[in-house]
């Protein structure tokens, strides 16, 4: 999947979307998607085929199983295979952080 792809599937859930990070003060909760890895597949000694992984991280001031099940609803509506990380908090930013492989 393409970085435009992946934004364009996220940018339907209401909350602000960015690449790696955002340039101005936003407001909870919101996206970053960053490009984790590249899968390829070879054959006759080439690369047949490549893709991208993906990590979108959800970041929320209170733990929001809601928003969190939106997402998955989401991923599973493109058919993407997910995996999601353990919430994680972060003292110096007051949020928490939940990250979603792709």
């Amino acid at each position: 999947m393409e970085l435009q792809s992946v934004l364009a599937m996220l940018s339907g859930l209401g909350m602000p979307v960015a690449y790696d990070h955002f340039r101005e003060e936003i407001k909870l909760p919101c996206l970053t998607v960053q490009e984790t890895s590249t899968g390829i597949m070879l054959a006759d000694n080439s690369v047949y085929h490549s893709a991208s992984g993906w990590t979108i991280s959800l970041y929320t001031e209170t733990k929001r199983p809601d928003t969190e099940k939106a997402i998955e609803n989401r991923l599973d509506e493109y058919d993407c295979i997910w995996q999601k990380s353990g919430t994680i908090w972060l003292s110096d930013e007051q949020m928490y952080q939940i990250d979603y492989e792709i």
